[in-house]
């Protein structure tokens, strides 16, 4: 095993091999929404930082899309000259605005999806929104109501994704949640994996709950808060856990092509050694356990969407110090 394949931290120069199987699991996986809290940058200046993170020769591949409020999709406008090139238009994800109910919910929703529409023609071919992407009501009923309202946002083109509320009863029901997700095929599933108060964290059997209920569905999943760090540790400010996002990913991966149960995911997802994970070209593995490359690929397209994070320099710095990337 080389350096960069191996679990222990080093220092890392510019010719660091990345494994096929990393790459394969983590292309493209970090939504970047700097203008979200607690990195809660201007627009014009998360503009900026997502240019450059684009251009990075050696990180640009761990970019996804860039992550707006639908409602401030009007700022957006004012940088995208500077920020896109002819035939390389800026991928958005949309996020709906928030709402204390269903009824407020839908009545956002449907204002967000004008501002998506007068957006678009406006910017033309300079950026193309992919997603949209809201967080549903705790309520069994409520929620159904806002899956069916947010299938508009299929019919516009981009894929929706329904946060699903996270309580103390989530384990016995995100099966109902994900099951009305599932209703319709176009529309996929969003975890958020933390916050800034540490109770926003979600619980090891709570992500594995979410992560067998939207395999056993079909549901596509994403992530969103918290995931800054790699591996599984400690917040040194708050003294919370904080999942680590190589954790996750590998939980999802084996839940679709080994572990039957929630139960068999959370000592991977409780892991906090790094030396268990490794990378080769031709397969990734947590301790014995091993998933091929194209099975990776194949979950990643199909099962494990992205995580969002209002950072991007500090997962990259994670996997720096791994030395698993440059």
């Amino acid at each position: 095993m080389t350096r960069s394949t191996a679990g222990a931290s080093a220092s890392v120069s510019a010719s660091v091999h990345v494994p096929a199987s990393l790459k394969a699991m983590l292309a493209h996986s970090i939504d970047y929404a700097g203008v979200f809290p607690p990195a809660a940058l201007e627009t014009d200046a998360a503009a900026r930082n997502y240019a450059r993170y684009r251009d990075d020769r050696a990180a640009g591949w761990l970019l996804g899309r860039f992550v707006c409020a639908a409602s401030k999709l009007n700022e957006v406008l004012r940088w995208l000259p500077q920020v896109t090139t002819p035939g390389k238009p800026l991928p958005i994800i949309a996020i709906g605005r928030p709402g204390a109910d269903a009824n407020e919910l839908t009545r956002g929703l449907r204002l967000d999806l004008e501002c998506v529409r007068a957006f678009r023609q406006q910017a033309g071919r300079r950026a193309r929104v992919e997603g949209f992407e809201m967080r549903l009501p705790g309520d069994v009923a409520g929620a159904q109501r806002v899956v069916k309202e947010i299938a508009r946002a299929a019919k516009l083109g981009m894929r929706p994704f329904c946060e699903v509320p996270v309580g103390p009863d989530f384990a016995s029901n995100v099966g109902e949640f994900v099951a009305l997700i599932a209703t319709n095929p176009e529309i996929g599933a969003k975890l958020r994996c933390g916050g800034a108060d540490p109770s926003a964290v979600p619980s090891s059997e709570q992500v594995a709950a979410m992560i067998v209920a939207c395999r056993d569905a079909r549901v596509p999943l994403k992530f969103t808060g918290g995931l800054h760090h790699a591996i599984r540790g400690t917040e040194p400010t708050s003294g919370a856990k904080a999942h680590g996002f190589i954790n996750v990913f590998i939980a999802a991966v084996i839940a679709r092509v080994g572990a039957r149960t929630a139960a068999d995911l959370l000592p991977i997802l409780d892991d906090e050694n790094a030396a268990d994970f490794k990378f080769l070209d031709y397969a990734i593995s947590w301790q014995t356990v091993k998933a091929t490359t194209a099975q990776v690929t194949a979950v990643r397209r199909d099962d494990v969407i992205a995580f969002g994070s209002c950072s991007f320099d500090e997962p990259r710095e994670e996997l720096r110090k791994l030395g698993w990337v440059s």
